[in-house]
């Protein structure tokens, strides 16, 4: 097995990274910050984020949007590859720390337990927010 460094552009803590069907990477973490890569980690673009609350997970839903969540119920979404990220809060405002999608559901755990999310709630909270 090799291990190779990537040169990181953030000296803060990442908390995840997932890959996009697209091929791009995307890492992110500690501040809310979000680092977005297509060519390995030779380039990052920093994906701006207004916010100071930590990501903790993520994932490319089944529609192809790419959910990110995190402290104080933060949702993060992006419907172009990671590009851009449409910022959200749950009601409850309980912190998450992973998720999963099942059954056309998201599936959050954190600091409430486990709480179901229906992803067109973000497709209506996106196009409210587009208005």
């Amino acid at each position: 097995m090799t291990w190779t460094t990537m040169t990181s552009p953030y000296e803060g803590s990442y908390f995840a990274a997932l890959t996009t069907r697209d091929g791009a990477l995307l890492a992110f973490g500690m501040r809310g910050n979000v680092f977005r890569t297509t060519d390995f980690g030779t380039t990052w673009q920093q994906i701006p984020l207004d916010t100071k609350q930590s990501l903790m997970s993520g994932k490319q839903l089944a529609d192809g949007r790419i959910l990110l969540v995190g402290n104080t119920g933060l949702l993060a979404v992006s419907s172009d590859d990671g590009q851009t990220l449409e910022l959200h809060w749950a009601p409850k405002g309980k912190g998450f720390s992973g998720l999963a999608e099942t059954g056309g559901q998201v599936v959050l755990v954190g600091e409430s337990g486990i709480t179901l999310l229906d992803p067109a709630w973000l497709t209506a909270k996106t196009a409210a927010a587009g208005k």
